[in-house]
């Protein structure tokens, strides 16, 4: 089972994925915020990650498709409401793996985005930036570490950095490889297809300091863009939430309007 922490008690309910070797910390400075008062918050560990049951099927269970399908099956438990999904990163992409199968759901706001599809290569995602490795690897060196950390966000203070390092060194080391292995073997799915082809509004969204992906890839899809554009936030990385909670959950909040209309 997955670890989640509800707050609030409104009958609309947006559900937090975080990324690669976070938890559902990274979200706690933006929950927090006025501007989504009128919602209720559910935060999610994912498995291998936080207070979550380290898989004892890693092989098959830590790989877009598996951590899509562990997704999946959480949300059912709320496919009688109305829910939007807010993911971080490669939540993104075990979000995409099952867009088309989800219930109730009115929308998708994606950032720091790095979904994949067929007619993508890695190349066109992510930045050649040699830091990223060590999302992929078991046991990074603390230098390794630092420089990843650096490179998520984009000025958050010493203490966040190390509270980001914790959670990190806390998360099943096998998770990275493995995801690693599945996506060199492209056990995947078309998800930009998958995402062309649902009907909700999906927001794409990154900061303007973003270090990991290429920010405008996602241009040449098909996807219903909320807005019809790319959208920016200055002053963050890769990890919004961490550097600017206030702007993002505002944007969350006017999505959420349209989404909830």
């Amino acid at each position: 089972m997955l670890y989640s922490q509800t707050k609030g008690i409104a009958n609309k309910y947006i559900i937090f994925l975080h990324g690669n070797s976070q938890s559902l910390e990274t979200w706690d400075s933006l929950i927090i915020e006025e501007s989504l008062n009128n919602y209720t918050l559910i935060t999610v560990d994912l498995q291998g990650h936080g207070k979550s049951d380290r898989s004892i099927k890693p092989e098959t269970e830590y790989t877009l498709k598996g951590m899509g399908i562990q997704i999946h099956d959480f949300i059912a438990s709320y496919q009688d409401f109305d829910y939007i999904i807010v993911a971080n990163s490669i939540a993104t992409n075990f979000v995409a793996e099952i867009a088309p199968d989800l219930i109730n759901c009115k929308g998708l706001f994606f950032t720091g985005a790095c979904i994949i599809g067929e007619s993508f290569t890695l190349a066109d995602i992510f930045q050649p930036n040699p830091n990223l490795a060590a999302s992929f690897i078991p046991y990074p060196t603390d230098e390794e570490l630092n420089l990843l950390i650096n490179d998520i966000a984009y000025s958050i203070p010493d203490e966040l950095k190390q509270k980001c390092k914790n959670i990190f060194l806390s998360t099943d080391p096998s998770f990275r490889p493995i995801l690693s292995e599945a996506i060199a073997a492209e056990d995947w799915s078309d998800e930009i297809k998958n995402l062309e082809n649902i009907n909700v509004p999906i927001a794409i969204v990154y900061g303007e300091k973003e270090k990991i992906n290429h920010v405008n890839y996602l241009r040449r899809s098909a996807i219903k863009k909320w807005k019809n554009e790319i959208l920016l936030i200055p002053g963050a990385g890769h990890c919004i939430q961490l550097d600017q909670p206030k702007l993002l959950s505002e944007m969350i909040n006017d999505f959420a309007k349209d989404c909830f209309k």
